[in-house]
């Protein structure tokens, strides 16, 4: 089932749900159902986090069994920058029991490549963490496929629906600007400013993307990932300026006339 409707107050709210077929299109005629809570949580599946690695320049591919897009590892954790590794989720939705397999590999693999280990103690210390995260991996790739939504979900979105939760733009606006000629990512952010709230795209990303394919028929490889940018999370201006008062701060003297 997935959510149809929510209205009322926090914390008062009704929620109603309806039943969907496998690709999360709704089934018709079937009995909804609404009941009271206190609060809702909307996602739209488990994606990997991959701001760092794209800031960084490294080669990403898209995969719906992994969240969608990932950056590209081999059996190491290595990635296409050299001496850039990535573990657990950020090289695709596995599991959080698979993520310390994951980190132990991408150690040694460093370790290795800093000249730490010979080859033959690396493939003896790296093959036991690359059995168990496999074994991990099984069970963490059905989870993600099960918390992942399927197209008919953003198909059967109402066009009063408010995609970009930062901004409060509406279903409506995105498919204006798709169907004006914003055919990926960063061009919808600029016809919109989708994406360009304190998330930073995080929560809206991949429904705008799918908006994308689903109006244009662009694979999603085509679609491409959205620009990242510093910060990679919103942080407080507090907590960057830390402690000070204006007596501290040096101040040059002016210079001479």
């Amino acid at each position: 089932a997935v959510l149809q409707a929510v209205d009322g107050e926090t914390p008062h709210l009704r929620a109603t749900m309806s039943p969907v077929d496998r690709d999360g299109h709704p089934l018709r005629n079937a009995p909804m159902t609404t009941f009271a809570c206190d609060a809702v949580c909307v996602g739209y599946g488990l994606m990997p986090a991959t701001e760092l690695t794209r800031l960084l320049g490294a080669a990403h591919a898209f995969d719906p069994a992994l969240g969608g897009w990932h950056v590209v590892v081999d059996d190491n954790q290595r990635s296409s920058v050299p001496r850039l590794y990535a573990a657990g989720d950020g090289a695709g939705i596995t599991g959080a029991a698979a993520a310390p397999w994951t980190g132990r590999v991408a150690a040694m693999a460093a370790a290795h490549d800093l000249g730490h280990l010979d080859s033959a103690a690396h493939t003896a210390r790296a093959g036991p963490a690359k059995r168990e995260a496999l074994r991990a991996i099984r069970f963490g790739g059905v989870m993600a496929r099960i918390a992942n939504v399927g197209d008919g979900v953003v198909a059967a979105l109402p066009p009063e629906v408010v995609v970009c939760q930062c901004e409060g733009l509406p279903r409506a606006t995105l498919d204006a600007a798709i169907e004006d000629g914003a055919g990926n990512v960063d061009e919808l952010k600029t016809a919109t400013r989708c994406g360009m709230g304190p998330c930073g795209g995080r929560i809206c990303g991949e429904a705008a993307a799918r908006l994308i394919a689903l109006r244009t028929g662009a694979t999603r490889t085509a679609i491409g990932q959205p620009t990242a940018r510093p910060p990679l999370r919103p942080v407080d201006l507090d907590t960057l300026a830390g402690a000070f008062d204006y007596d501290t701060l040096p101040i040059p003297a002016p210079a001479p006339r």
